[in-house]
């Protein structure tokens, strides 16, 4: 018969079982606490039990199950298949263990007075599930149909993830293309924002330059408009002086024009004494002339000298 991914399986190794209830529980797990092994809540009872219909190995068995194995399976087990298949149950000599956790309902024998020791529990022991793989085996038989079911379900994960790893090469793919080409955009930008930078870094050199020439031009227009502000305090300075000495002559000229006011006034006051006295002359020598003749039909009786002195003498000749 065609097993799991094609190989043969001997006939004679073949469970029909199915379901993780009939599997066995991993060996590696006998050499660790009784906790760690699974309980197997089940019973084949004596009349039932064969070589092709035994308990599951490896696990903890009930009470009534121990009992049915130990005295009614009548020599189907050597000692030793005891222990080796179920050795939390039974010793080396094929004895059950009397220490052994008793659990499950009794095994209730007249003849052999099984109650004593296989009285039964209500309680299920302690199980902490190391959590191992499946093992797809019943009592050292493997379950075809499990394992079918294992490969069925393997194929339907493995085209999952088939389809899945080729949805998600085609996204990357895509998703690759994508980036690919906002890359390319990206690389184009960033060479033009590089190019962009470049000029700017020109411009920002231009201004620099232009900011160093302006600077130097404030210096000099800073040490020009310092030499003015000297000039200027220096020319504020002479015309302050020329203000004085402006203010001295003007000072000097008002003095000595106040002079000559005083003196003109003086003149005047003498020219106009001299007009009064003119006039009163004029008036004494007109008033004379009217009893004299006409000076020209007469002859000086005396020479020019005493003539003359005895007339005044006119304005012009004055």
């Amino acid at each position: 018969m065609a097993g799991h991914h094609g190989i043969r399986i001997p006939h004679g190794v073949i469970s029909e079982r199915e379901g993780e209830h009939w599997m066995d529980s991993p060996r590696i797990l006998v050499s660790q606490l009784p906790r760690y092994t699974k309980p197997w809540d089940d019973c084949i009872e004596a009349h039932q039990l064969s070589k092709d219909n035994l308990p599951p190995f490896y696990v903890r068995l009930r009470d009534d199950q121990v009992g049915h194995l130990y005295w009614g399976a009548g020599g189907l087990l050597k000692p030793h298949e005891l222990n080796q298949y179920w050795p939390f149950d039974f010793n080396t000599s094929g004895s059950y263990y009397k220490s052994r956790e008793s659990w499950g309902p009794p095994y209730d024998d007249p003849e052999t007075n099984s109650m004593w020791h296989l009285r039964g529990n209500s309680l299920v022991p302690e199980y902490l599930d190391p959590g191992l793989p499946l093992t797809c085996i019943s009592s050292h038989k493997v379950m075809w149909k499990e394992l079918e079911k294992l490969r069925t379900h393997t194929e339907s994960v493995e085209r999952r993830h088939t389809e899945t790893i080729k949805g998600l090469k085609d996204k990357a793919s895509s998703e690759e293309a994508h980036y690919k080409l906002k890359i390319s955009r990206h690389k184009k930008k960033a060479d033009e924002g590089q190019v962009r930078i470049q000029e700017l870094n020109i411009q920002v050199e231009q201004v620099e330059a232009k900011n160093v020439e302006l600077r130097n031009q404030y210096e000099e227009a800073q040490h020009l408009v310092s030499e003015a502000l000297d000039r200027i305090k220096k020319l504020e300075g002479e015309v302050a002086n020329e203000k004085q000495l402006r203010k001295e002559e003007v000072d000097d000229i008002q003095k000595k024009y106040a002079m000559v006011r005083e003196r003109l006034q003086a003149t005047q006051e003498k020219v106009s004494s001299l007009e009064c006295k003119k006039r009163k002359a004029e008036e004494d020598v007109a008033g004379d002339l009217k009893g004299i003749p006409s000076f020209r039909s007469v002859r000086p009786k005396y020479p020019g000298s005493q003539a003359s002195s005895l007339f005044p003498r006119t304005k012009r000749e004055l």
